[in-house]
């Protein structure tokens, strides 16, 4: 079973395509909805590009000898690296986390200074992250320095901006970005990016260049990871015990408690991770009343977590979200647990891949605009 999770959506390519969108923690089928590129109800139509990235996607493992692609690393970076200073963003997820390990192992093989650093986000996260970014440093023994704005700071952001929503991550730019910058500031050679090509198809387009070249670095970013697949770096994390309890408990990402980018059901497992849940009340009801009185009840906008979307999204979604209620129940969120956390508990036999055999597949679908599991010749039949 392949999985794609999206806006309080999951895809499922099992014996054919299935999509489910959820309420809250109930998932309905709406599989008979799907029209053309859109899930259609009454008169009303949302694109399904709005709800679900779509990327092409490889079974199997590129890093299935670990030495080994630190070797092949080695010799692509030897006359990059030697004598620099890097730095490592580290978020808790799987691939900053398989980052951080395949360059503190790289170190064996050539000469550079490695920093890493966590970015706090006040407010907005709570103790939980923090917790596992110590637990990651004991492990890898290895120093993680720990950098955030200020609470105040963080306060007048929020009370300007309001919450974070899909298309307005503004915190991303004010409480980690700049927070970075101030940290490399001359002080690194190269910081890096732990994208990998298969996370979207916004990052397959944009990492394809790189895969056509065998590059790992372009300008000052160094990418290590971006030909992996996500069981590359799952076995990287699992190896050294540095899974974060989140992907245990079903969740696709590892983020903010309340980031934007979580779905509905997720949210229910981290949303009370706070500092100040009160605080976050507060700005919760202020932008109701300026952006959503005019589409929801407030009742609605929490139960919902509506905060999540611009206003006029937020209004499609609601509708749709009261459409599928009154359908019969396909799945609960303990399902979808279920299945996004089989991976981490379980060991999956996978066909190893070469890297040369990966960028033909990849090179090759992206002329053809296909999707699915490339290396199997499964497509889900929709097209967006």
């Amino acid at each position: 079973m392949f999985v794609c999770i999206g806006v309080d959506t999951l895809a499922c390519l099992d014996n054919g395509f299935k999509l489910y969108f959820f309420s809250t923690n109930m998932g309905f089928d709406v599989g008979e909805m799907l029209h053309n590129t859109g899930i259609c109800y009454n008169d009303n139509c949302i694109n399904l590009s709005n709800l679900l990235d779509v990327v092409p996607g490889i079974f199997g493992r590129v890093c299935y000898d670990f030495e080994s692609y630190l070797q092949f690393l080695a010799r692509a970076l030897t006359n990059k690296l030697n004598g620099k200073k890097v730095v490592v963003w580290l978020s808790g997820g799987k691939d900053s986390t398989a980052s951080l390990i395949t360059l503190l192992e790289l170190q064996k093989y050539l000469n550079f200074d490695l920093k890493s650093y966590y970015i706090h986000v006040p407010l907005l996260d709570g103790e939980r992250n923090l917790k596992f970014i110590d637990l990651i440093s004991k492990k890898l023994d290895v120093e993680i320095g720990v950098e955030s704005i200020s609470k105040e700071k963080m306060k007048d952001l929020l009370e300007h901006y309001g919450l974070p929503y899909r298309g307005f991550r503004w915190c991303t730019y004010h409480a980690k970005i700049r927070v970075m910058r101030q940290i490399k500031k001359g002080r690194f050679d190269y910081e890096v990016n732990s994208e990998r090509i298969f996370e979207s198809y916004k990052r397959f387009c944009s990492l394809l260049e790189y895969a056509k070249q065998r590059t790992f670095i372009s300008g000052t970013q160094l990418k290590p990871l971006y030909i992996l697949t996500i069981l590359d770096v799952i076995d990287l994390v699992k190896a050294r015990g540095v899974v974060h309890p989140d992907y245990i408990r079903g969740c696709s990402r590892i983020s903010c408690s309340i980031c934007p980018y979580r779905t509905v059901f997720e949210l229910e497992k981290t949303a009370n991770d706070l500092e100040d849940p009160g605080f976050i009340d507060l700005i919760m009801q202020k932008i109701y009343l300026q952006e959503y009185q005019n589409v929801a009840t407030f009742d609605d906008y929490e139960k919902y977590a509506l905060w999540r979307f611009q206003s006029n999204m937020a209004g499609k979604l609601l509708a749709l979200k009261k459409y599928v209620e009154k359908m019969e129940q396909s799945l609960k969120s303990e399902d979808v647990d279920k299945i996004l956390s089989y991976v981490w508990m379980n060991s999956l036999k996978a066909p190893h891949l070469e890297i040369d055999y990966v960028i033909k597949l990849i090179t090759n679908a992206h002329k053809e605009r296909k999707y699915g599991i490339l290396n199997l010749g499964l497509e889900p039949e929709l097209t967006i």
